[in-house]
């Protein structure tokens, strides 16, 4: 008895294990099929894709044309500050050089030439190394002034690109709309065609039978 109660839950088990690994099969092949039949696109489908992914590329470069504008903004102005820098020195320098001719005429005057001669250079040495400093300074200032203008260029960039993402898939809803409208219209645009068609036909039939009838008569 014992035996056979053993044969029996072994068959029970064997037929539970066929039917486990049958619906597994199954479902992997559900699966698969479905993932397939996902995979597919109409030819509309991918047209209508097509048309979304180049309205992006579009938004993007409009957004690389706008950066493009405002460094050439950037740079037009670091110009100007720099040529304004330039003069700003230009005109320091030359003030420095009118009152070292008049300090040196007036010690000239005065019998103390060569102690003013010496004051001038001393003062001449000195401006050369506070102009130095000056433009070294500018030079900083200017290089802070661009590597913060490439963050933000960078930052305008990567927000436009990712809008531009952003903006596919109502692109894509949008034009499926679009193309269902045109496609409706189309359709009723035929159905008239043939409805006239269709009444041409009627109209030139019911001509030939009277045409007929009237040879007929006697």
């Amino acid at each position: 008895m014992t035996r056979i109660r053993g044969l029996l839950l072994a068959l029970v088990a064997a037929f539970a294990l066929s039917a486990g690994v049958a619906t597994a099969a199954m479902a992997a092949t559900h699966g698969a099929a479905t993932s397939v039949h996902r995979a597919s696109l109409t030819e509309e489908e991918k047209e209508v894709r097509e048309l979304a992914r180049e309205k992006e590329k579009e938004r993007i470069e409009k957004a690389k044309e706008k950066l493009k504008e405002k460094q050439e903004l950037f740079a037009e102005h670091e110009k100007e500050l720099a040529q304004a820098a330039r003069e700003k020195a230009k005109a320091l320098r030359s003030a420095e050089k009118a009152a070292n001719k008049k300090l040196l005429a007036e010690a000239a005057e005065q019998g103390r030439l060569e102690a003013a001669e010496k004051e001038v250079a001393e003062k001449e040495a000195l401006a050369k190394e506070k102009a130095e400093a000056l433009a070294e300074r500018e030079k900083e200032r200017a290089e802070g002034r661009r590597e913060t203008q490439r963050e933000r260029d960078k930052e305008f960039l990567s927000t436009a690109k990712e809008k531009a993402r952003e903006m596919r898939e109502p692109e894509e809803e949008k034009l499926k709309e679009k193309k269902a409208k045109e496609k409706l219209r189309e359709e009723e645009r035929a159905k008239k065609e043939k409805e006239r068609a269709e009444h041409q036909k009627q109209r030139e039939e019911e001509a030939e039978k009277r045409k007929k009838e009237k040879e007929e008569r006697p």
